[in-house]
């Protein structure tokens, strides 16, 4: 079925008793989960992998030549179109735009800029830098990255000029870096070239490999929500067959989840406190700039 670029009218599903209709009923339900959750972005690929991981068929295996997420990426994009689905909720990793505040004083802006005035939350060192494999991973991860104040980057596959110019420049020799990829050989050398180049630029560095691991994968096949997998031709230890895990599989709240377990280990106070005394020192300052002829 292919999808109209204009909606028949407001709030129309395509019929029940079609593929496309079928399916956007269930990616709708996703959104709605993730909304509950509290969830404020996602992207159609975290969407993707939690239908496949509950048994929804999501692609036609006879339409050679055709993205197994594209029939997931035309539903969302059809409740988006109707009104069921806020644009701003999905998130497109691939694209971006760049704008810039500005206002009528100086005065203005440093008043208007202090509710997003940040302070240390580690004590004088370097946070952990977060890298990801994908792109996707690194969008539902970033406003969490943010909240810790932790430098965040996705290599996306085999690079060399980025892990130069944008990756290494937020390193010192010995810092941690925390890193999330696939479960799968290729994952795997990605991961291995990227801390092969950036310990060659900057030296040893505390280097943890925090998801997708082998145990991830048995818990939540024992709790009854296997991983989307797909055949791998070469195992991780390199004998050969198996299956391949990709991060997003794990979703986004699963790996919120296991990145604010390490980070909450990690930081030497809880967030939530650093956070209470960022909020008492954007009222002083307020209240300062108030004093001073600034715009409250």
């Amino acid at each position: 079925h292919t999808m109209t670029t204009t909606p028949r009218r407001k709030y129309t599903l395509h019929s029940m008793g079609s593929a496309q209709g079928r399916l956007e009923r269930e990616a709708l339900k996703v959104i709605q989960a993730a909304q509950a959750d509290g969830e404020t972005t996602t992207t159609t690929r975290f969407i993707y992998y939690t239908l496949t991981q509950a048994g929804i068929t999501t692609h036609n295996p006879e339409k050679f030549g055709r993205r197994k997420d594209q029939n997931t990426i035309d539903a969302v994009s059809w409740l988006r179109k109707i009104g069921r689905v806020p644009w701003s909720f999905i998130t497109d990793e691939t694209r971006d735009a760049s704008a810039w505040s500005y206002f009528p004083t100086v005065a203005e802006y440093v008043t208007n800029s202090v509710d997003t005035a940040r302070i240390d939350a580690w004590a004088g060192e370097r946070p952990p830098v977060i890298v990801t494999e994908s792109r996707g991973v690194r969008a539902v991860l970033t406003s969490f990255a943010y909240d810790y104040l932790c430098p965040i980057m996705s290599v996306n596959g085999q690079c060399g000029g980025a892990l130069h110019t944008d990756l290494a420049p937020l390193l010192r020799r010995g810092q941690r870096v925390l890193y999330l990829g696939d479960y799968n050989r290729a994952g795997r050398d990605i991961e291995a070239n990227v801390r092969r180049v950036l310990e060659g630029i900057v030296g040893p560095l505390k280097w943890e490999y925090l998801a997708v691991t082998m145990d991830q994968v048995a818990a939540a096949i024992r709790a009854g929500r296997p991983l989307a997998a797909k055949p791998d031709a070469v195992l991780l230890n390199g004998a050969g067959g198996g299956d391949s895990y990709e991060a997003e599989s794990l979703g986004a709240r699963g790996l919120r989840g296991i990145l604010a377990a390490r980070l909450d280990e990690l930081i030497p106070e809880p967030i939530a406190d650093v956070h209470e005394r960022e909020a008492a020192q954007r009222d002083r300052v307020r209240a300062a700039l108030r004093r001073m002829g600034g715009v409250a």
